[in-house]
């Protein structure tokens, strides 16, 4: 295998299993804490649960950034403090932006409005479109890192809005493809296989724009960095 295809098949292989933990991580907590707002007679996204959302996102992205550094300092000598943080900032400005929609629509639900339905495939288009819009956002403070090191590091940015247009539908497929009454246990290797896959998704896409950013880095060593491995 070339170095490229190994490059690539390690990034696909460390996002998915980051996703699976990451998305896993705020699903698993968003779950517990929906039921028990529900029992409470207090169901939707409320600012407490919207609050609760965007820090299990900051878990997400230091799941995700870490595993993506220990990929990618293989290729470039990437320090881990600034690709792990900026990975952490896009996930919490992207989780904020994702939240702020189904927050207003609870609290138009809570003020006697009827919250809109949708059907499956509309909500898939939707949710292609929310992907596209937000692997941008978080792809800007993992490229204002990778222009240090690569050329051209601004393709990175549309390589994540089509990466997450693909993975974020696997995603919502995901959400409503569980059977009503299956045990938790099924419940939860479901999820965390649907998450992976939309993890593989999101990785195989930016991950074939990566390997061909590496193989064109930045003459100059950046600032306080180390020598580039090319």
């Amino acid at each position: 295998m070339t170095t490229r295809g190994a490059l690539w098949w390690r990034w696909l292989a460390a996002n998915a299993v980051a996703e699976a933990v990451g998305l896993g991580l705020v699903a698993g907590g968003g779950a517990v804490a929906f039921a028990g707002t529900a029992e409470a007679g207090a169901p939707g996204l409320s600012v407490a649960m919207a609050a609760l959302l965007v820090a299990l996102g900051a878990m997400e992205g230091l799941v995700v950034g870490a595993a993506q550094w220990v990929v990618l300092r293989r290729a470039l000598a990437v320090r881990a403090r600034p690709w792990i943080g900026a990975t952490m900032a896009g996930a919490v400005a992207a989780w904020l932006l994702g939240v702020i929609p189904a927050t207003v629509m609870s609290a138009t639900a809570d003020a006697g409005g009827t919250p809109p339905t949708i059907g499956d495939a509309l909500q898939l288009a939707l949710a292609a479109v929310m992907g596209a819009v937000l692997g941008v956002i978080l792809a800007v403070p993992q490229w204002l890192v990778l222009k240090r090191w690569v050329r051209r590091a601004g393709w990175w940015i549309p390589a994540n809005s089509v990466a997450w247009l693909v993975g974020m539908p696997v995603v919502f497929a995901a959400a409503g493809a569980v059977p009503e009454g299956a045990r938790p246990a099924e419940v939860a290797l479901r999820v965390l296989a649907s998450l992976a896959l939309a993890g593989a998704a999101v990785g195989a896409i930016h991950g074939a724009v990566l390997v061909r950013l590496v193989d064109v880095p930045r003459l100059e060593v950046p600032p306080g960095g180390g020598a580039i491995a090319g």
